[in-house]
């Protein structure tokens, strides 16, 4: 037991600025996001839609969504009376969790998990408050208990079969018009060819698009070029698999789209301020 709390002690240092809790109304937001953790919402009540992997997704009060943030996320509209908590744990610490069935995976694989609460809202509710508390008031010893808290309530869900979001279809059929649409298009594209050579010209056809004004209009909304985000693309990719598996490194590198090795080493240690190698090493079990 010693051994373990110092080595929780010991990684929650390594990356503790990613882990944080906060809690509110959640309002739509002007364009996606992405960062490198595992995001945890608790949805005490009212609606929120996301857009998630260029779809709407909507998720209703009394439930727990759980889904990787190294893919782009946006909410889009929200009910009235919606009041949500958000939980942010750095993906190594999640992984080194080595939770049962395939909800990791699941995770990594780009699904958006959700888990209606039931019988378990009023406890939910109460863990939540508290590990916000906590969390304002943070001390290495609160620290570790959130986590393993969390932990516990992460193998939970992983054992209760959650079901995975889908699309709603009949908010779908509005988004493909206007540029919104246009850049849905572009982003869906991306997301299924990103592990292949790909120009600004072939990103801009998909969405009928001159690629001058295609490269404006995704900038403008989501706040990098589409060169910028296919590279995050590939390496979202790139981490999954150092964490998940022991494939050579230059193997992932060309498995994520990557022209040579030279270039994935250049774009990963600028983005994740280490090496492939260092950032695996964080995914050893113990």
């Amino acid at each position: 037991m010693r051994q373990r709390r110092q080595f929780l002690a010991d990684l929650y240092a390594i990356e503790s600025k990613g882990f944080s809790c906060r809690d509110g109304h959640p309002h739509a937001q002007r364009r996606a996001h992405w960062h490198s953790e595992i995001e945890i919402n608790f949805l005490a009540r009212g609606s929120v839609t996301y857009i998630w992997q260029g779809a709407p997704i909507t998720i209703q009060g009394e439930s727990l969504t759980v889904f990787w943030g190294g893919l782009p996320h946006q909410v889009i509209a929200s009910g009235d009376d919606s009041d949500c908590f958000w939980i942010y744990i750095p993906l190594p610490w999640f992984v080194q969790w080595h939770l049962p069935g395939d909800l990791t995976q699941s995770l990594l694989n780009g699904e958006l998990v959700v888990s209606p609460l039931g019988a378990d809202f009023a406890t939910d509710l109460g863990l939540f408050r508290r590990w916000h508390q906590d969390l304002l008031n943070e001390t290495p010893e609160t620290r570790i208990i959130v986590l393993l808290e969390l932990e516990a309530r992460m193998r939970r869900l992983a054992l209760s079969n959650p079901t995975v979001a889908r699309a709603d279809s009949t908010r779908d059929v509005h988004m493909t018009t206007g540029p919104f649409g246009r850049l849905e298009m572009m982003v869906r594209m991306m997301a299924r060819e990103y592990k292949n050579p790909l120009t600004l010209e072939q990103i801009a056809a998909a969405a009928g698009l001159h690629p001058n004004y295609a490269c404006a209009l995704f900038s403008q909304a989501s706040g990098v070029s589409p060169h910028v985000y296919l590279n995050r693309l590939r390496l979202t990719h790139a981490q999954r698999l150092l964490a998940t598996t022991n494939m050579k490194i230059v193997d992932i590198a060309l498995d994520a789209g990557f022209a040579s090795l030279s270039r994935f080493y250049a774009t990963f240690s600028a983005a994740c301020h280490c090496t492939p190698t260092a950032y695996r090493k964080r995914f050893i079990p113990l």
